[in-house]
C-alpha cells in the first residue's frame, strides 16, 4: 500500500511506502492549507495514493477521494458541483444499452424539485447516472447516484429547516453524508420534522453502507450494485418528498399563479 500526505486542496505533498515514514508537515507549501496523512473524518486510516502509467510511459500519482476505512469523502474529494461524471455524461452519446428499471422520481416530484433551490442538482445527477448506466459506465453511474442521495437530503433541509448545507460549506464547514464531525444525515434527524419511521429509514443508511460504497469506488462495480443503489435512491426521494404531498404543493403553486 502506498500512502501520502495531502493538503485539503488535494496537493500531494509526500508519498511513502509506509505511514511511519511520512514527515507530517502541518501546512502545504503550495497553498497554505492543512495537510493530512490520516483520514480527517475517522482519524484512523492512512490516506492511500495510487500510481498510474500513461500511454507515453510516464508515471503519475493520484490520491483517493474516499477513505477506505470509514467511507467518507476527503476534503479534496469529488465536488458536488463539478463532478467528473458530469463531464463524462456530457461527452458520451445516447446509447441503446441496458435501461435502468423504474423511475427515481415521479412527475410531481420532478416538478416540485425544479422549484426548489437545490432540487435541480438531484434531477441532473440522476439524469447523468442514467446516461452512464445505459453506456455501462458502472463506476460513473454509481458516483452520480450517490451524489443524488446527498443532494436529496440537502434540498430537503433547505426547504423544511433553516439549515443550508451549501452555505455552511461555503463558510468553511464541510459536511459528510453520514458520520464525521458534520453529518448531513445527523442534521436530518436532528432538525427535520420527521416521524420515527422516516428517521429509522434514514438511520439505516449507516457507516457500513458508506464503506460499501467506498469499496466499489476503487474496486469492481457491477450492474447489480448500481441497481441496488438506484432503488434505494428512489425510496429515499419518496421518503423525503412523498408524491402525494408534493403534487398538492405543485397544484397550489400553479393555482396561485
Amino acid at each position: 500500500m502506498t500512502v501520502g500526505a495531502v493538503c485539503e486542496k488535494g496537493h500531494i505533498r509526500e508519498i511513502e511506502a509506509e505511514y511511519d515514514d511520512i514527515e507530517h508537515n502541518p501546512y502545504c507549501r503550495k497553498c497554505g492549507e492543512k495537510i493530512h496523512s490520516l483520514c480527517p473524518n475517522c482519524n484512523s486510516a492512512p490516506i492511500k495514493v495510487d500510481g498510474y502509467t500513461k500511454d507515453d510511459g510516464s508515471h503519475y500519482w493520484r490520491v483517493q477521494e474516499y477513505c477506505h476505512y470509514c467511507g467518507e469523502a476527503y476534503p479534496w474529494g469529488p465536488s458536488r458541483f463539478t463532478e467528473v461524471t458530469r463531464e463524462i455524461a456530457e461527452k458520451i452519446p445516447n446509447s441503446q444499452g441496458p435501461t435502468p428499471s423504474g423511475r427515481v422520481y415521479s412527475n410531481p416530484q420532478r416538478d416540485y424539485l425544479q422549484q426548489t433551490k437545490y432540487g435541480s442538482e438531484i434531477l441532473d445527477h440522476v439524469e447523468e447516472g442514467d446516461k452512464c448506466y445505459r453506456n455501462r459506465l458502472w463506476h460513473s453511474a454509481l458516483t452520480s447516484y450517490i451524489h443524488a442521495f446527498e443532494w436529496t437530503a440537502i434540498a430537503y433541509l433547505e426547504q423544511t429547516t433553516e439549515v443550508d448545507i451549501i452555505e455552511e460549506e461555503q463558510n468553511g464547514n464541510y459536511y459528510n453524508f453520514a458520520g464525521g464531525h458534520n453529518s448531513i444525515l445527523a442534521e436530518l434527524t436532528e432538525h427535520a420534522n420527521l416521524d420515527q419511521k422516516t428517521v429509522s429509514k434514514i438511520e439505516s443508511m449507516n457507516r457500513a453502507e458508506r464503506r460499501w460504497m467506498a469499496h466499489h469506488k476503487s474496486g469492481q462495480t457491477l450492474q447489480d450494485d448500481v441497481d441496488q443503489i438506484r432503488t434505494r435512491l428512489a425510496e429515499f426521494v419518496e421518503t423525503l418528498f412523498p408524491t402525494d404531498e408534493v403534487r398538492d404543493l405543485v397544484e397550489d403553486t400553479e393555482n396561485a399563479g
